[in-house]
Order: structure tokens, then C-alpha cells, then sequence
């Protein structure tokens, strides 16, 4: 069984049916590390076990099973938790974790301004050592918060991942403070809630199922403030794998998939290049839905130039893709590929031609604004609404878990991700 403490521990027990609940207990202890004075309770889906001497089989435990071992709660402790949600309320919600959709922020020794506007920016700044101090101080003045966001990039880049709208109204002090106080009476209303289940039965199901969600949650939060501290670029933006190339002598950025299966151009391309001529379009198709992507044929024989060399390539056209050329798979297997991430180049193993990838400035406009370089913050978050965009523009039979799938393929991008699944069915016709 999986057994769990009040502070996060985490242990796995060998238990057997006839071991007793008291013999649970005392492993539970020494695997935990509780103080060996303090009345514990043992929780198993939320009830107490309430006989020592029962063996675990009479008490329903089976295998795999999650324990939850924590002080028992006297009637003192019990008035103290709660008085703590009522005084919770006033203080804006506690502290700066993620509930309600506000930001976890690290302030321990962050040196923040007194958060006002004019001369009170003048004033010197102070030191917050506690979170519990600086959420007083956000709860209060919501500015103090957006001015350390601004100051910090890698958490300003955490929030958007967890919060893009409210990351998006740093920008706007009143638009933040309004989202930040709207977060604040959200918590309030949950601790108030947590306090009235608590006071009520502090064994309740739904109240120990709370607990246990915000011991995870806890865990979440520690997992992060550690990734920010020892791993920050993790939270970086990352480019898109862009090089440059020539159709038929005309110039073109194109994006290095090694996940999509077909090679795509844009219409609006093909019509630059001068190659729309030689569209078949034999292999028309239309991807109906809410929206549509047509598929207006192939170039079977097109001119690809990488630097010195010529290659041959065929293309999938389609009519609406907002990227001019997609190298895909079809073609990187076809000249031996290599994807040296650490040179940050492309090389192409049957003529041995090196073409770098573009740095960060040379990214296309619209690669730089979704997301796919540095306009994003490692690419946009996947909604639900991006995942019933692409279900509605995508090909008939597109299911959830498919937009998602190509979501996160195209980091957050919706043209992108349609464009994908297109290139898988228009591989599937093609077989």
C-alpha cells in the first residue's frame, strides 16, 4: 500500500491481509517519521480506521491502496483550524500558491518596491523573507505583484503557461489588479468552504479528499519552485527549427517537422515559386468541419535548393497553411537527415550539405508571434477551445485526443496542428 502523512511523505508498505491496523500504525511511523507521541490516525478512502486489532482485509484495505496517516485532531486544534480560515478571508487567501489560478511565486529575499506610482517609487525598496508577508502585501496592493513579475522572467513565463490571461494583463495594472482580486475572493470563498466542512467533520470524504488534493497540489508547487531554481531555461521559449532554401530559384523558409509524415506548401507558396502549374490536382480533398482545409493537390517533382545542392521533392498543396513550406519526414528519409541539435544545423547525409538552422531574428513573422520562437513562452497553451478548433477544422473523423495529440506537436498551434493531421490523412490516401 501507498501510505501518505499530513506533510507530503510518501512511503510504499509490504502489507499482507493479516497484518493488523495497529501494526499498520506503528510502520507507518517508522516509515513516515512521525513523533512517536502524537495521537495518528489512519485514513483509508477517507474513513478512519478505527479498530487496532482489525486485520486489513476486514478493514476493505486491498493492494495498491492509498493510506493516509495524520494527527488526530483534538477539539483545541480543531477551533484553531478554524479560526485560521476565518482569519484567512482578510488576508487575501493566504499564501501565493497556485489555487484559484494565481501565480506561484517564489518571494523569500525577492527585494520589491512598495508597489506605488509616483513618489512613492521613490521610496526604498524592502524585503520580503516569508511568502506569507508578501501575499499580505499583494493582497493589499496587487501592483507590488506585477511589478515582480515584470522583474522576473522566468516566472513571468510560469505564469503563462498556468494563467495566460492573467500574463497577458501585466501590461495593464488595472486589468491585473481586477483578475488578482477576482483569484483572491475565489480562494476566499474555498477556505471558507474548507472551514465549514472541517468544523462540521474534519473525517468527512470530501473534506479528507480536500486534503489530500492540497498535499498534491503542495507537491506540484514544490516540483516547480525547484525546477525554477536549478533548471530556468526548462521555462524558456525554444525555436521552431526553421532553414532557409529555394523552390524553383525562389526563396523560402522552411520548418523542419521530423514529426509530420508528408511535405507541405502553402497555395499562396506554390503561386510565388511559380510551381502551382504543376499541381495534380487528382489528389484533391477537402478536411470539412466548422472550418476547412482544403487540400488542393501534389506536386510530385518539385526543385528543392539546400544550399549548393538540388533536390527532388514533392509537395502536398494545401489551400489555407499559414507556414509557406513544411519539411516532413517523407523527404528527411529520403536524403538520410541529420538533425544536429548540437551544431544547430541540418545536414544532409547523401550530399553532405550543411544548412544552418535560422537563428531566433530570421524566424518568420508568424513563427516568432505563435509561439514557435521567441514571440512565445515555450509555444501557446493547449484550451480547450484550440482543442475544438482543431477537432472542428480538422479532417472528418478527428477525434479529442488526436487535436491534442497535434497540439502539443505544434506547440499550442492551431494552423499548425490542422496542417498536421491533414498531412496524416493525405499519407493514409496515398497508401
Amino acid at each position: 500500500v501507498t501510505t501518505l502523512s499530513g506533510e507530503g511523505a510518501v512511503a510504499q508498505v509490504d502489507a499482507s491481509p493479516d497484518m493488523t491496523v495497529s501494526e499498520l500504525l506503528a510502520v507507518c511511523r517508522a516509515e513516515l517519521r512521525m513523533p512517536a507521541g502524537n495521537n495518528i490516525v489512519l485514513l483509508h478512502n477517507g474513513q478512519p480506521l478505527n479498530s487496532p486489532q482489525a486485520k486489513l482485509s476486514q478493514a476493505g484495505v486491498t493492494d495498491g491502496d492509498m493510506i493516509i496517516a495524520q494527527p488526530m485532531p483534538n477539539q483545541q486544534q480543531m477551533q484553531q483550524q478554524q479560526q485560521r480560515q476565518r482569519q484567512q478571508p482578510a488576508r487575501g487567501g493566504g499564501g501565493g500558491g497556485a489555487a484559484g489560478g494565481m501565480p506561484l511565486i517564489d518571494f523569500s529575499g525577492v527585494r520589491l518596491g512598495s508597489g506605488g506610482s509616483g513618489g512613492r517609487q521613490a521610496q526604498p525598496q524592502r524585503r520580503f523573507e516569508t511568502d506569507e508577508e508578501a501575499s499580505a502585501a499583494v493582497a493589499s496592493n496587487p501592483e507590488i505583484l506585477r511589478q515582480a513579475l515584470l522583474s522576473m522572467p522566468e516566472q513571468l513565463a510560469a505564469l503563462r503557461q498556468q494563467n495566460p490571461q492573467l500574463a497577458d494583463a501585466v501590461s495593464d495594472p488595472d486589468r491585473f489588479a481586477q483578475l488578482v482580486r477576482t483569484a483572491q475572493s475565489e480562494r476566499s470563498r474555498a477556505a471558507q468552504e474548507r472551514a465549514r466542512l472541517m468544523a462540521a467533520n474534519p473525517y468527512d470524504p470530501r473534506v479528507q479528499q480536500e486534503i489530500q488534493s492540497l498535499i498534491q497540489q503542495q507537491n506540484i508547487d514544490s516540483s516547480m519552485e525547484t525546477a525554477l531554481e536549478h533548471m530556468p531555461e526548462a521555462f524558456a521559449p525554444v525555436n521552431m527549427l526553421y532553414i532557409d532554401v529555394k523552390v524553383n530559384g525562389h526563396p523560402v523558409k522552411a520548418f523542419v517537422d521530423s514529426g509530420a509524415q508528408m511535405t507541405i506548401m502553402s497555395l499562396p507558396c506554390a503561386q510565388r515559386c511559380n510551381v502551382e502549374r504543376l499541381i495534380d490536382k487528382r489528389w484533391a480533398g477537402i478536411a470539412r468541419g466548422v472550418g476547412t482545409q482544403t487540400i488542393v493537390g501534389r506536386i510530385h517533382l518539385g526543385q528543392l535548393q539546400i544550399g549548393g545542392d538540388y533536390l527532388a521533392c514533392n509537395f502536398s498543396v494545401l489551400r489555407d497553411q499559414s507556414m509557406d513550406l513544411l519539411l516532413g519526414l517523407d523527404m528527411l528519409k529520403r536524403h538520410q537527415c541529420l538533425l544536429d541539435l548540437k551544431s544547430n544545423k541540418l545536414v544532409i547525409g547523401t550530399t553532405g550539405t550543411v544548412a544552418p538552422f535560422l537563428s531566433e531574428a530570421d524566424l518568420p513573422e508568424d513563427a516568432r508571434a505563435s509561439g514557435g520562437g521567441s514571440g512565445g513562452e515555450g509555444g501557446k497553451p493547449i484550451t480547450q477551445e484550440s482543442i475544438d478548433a482543431v477537432v472542428a477544422g480538422g479532417p472528418d473523423g478527428t477525434t479529442a485526443d488526436d487535436a491534442r495529440e497535434a497540439l502539443m506537436h505544434a506547440l499550442g498551434e492551431v494552423d499548425a496542428a490542422i496542417a498536421f493531421l491533414v498531412a496524416k490523412q493525405s499519407e493514409r490516401s496515398g497508401q
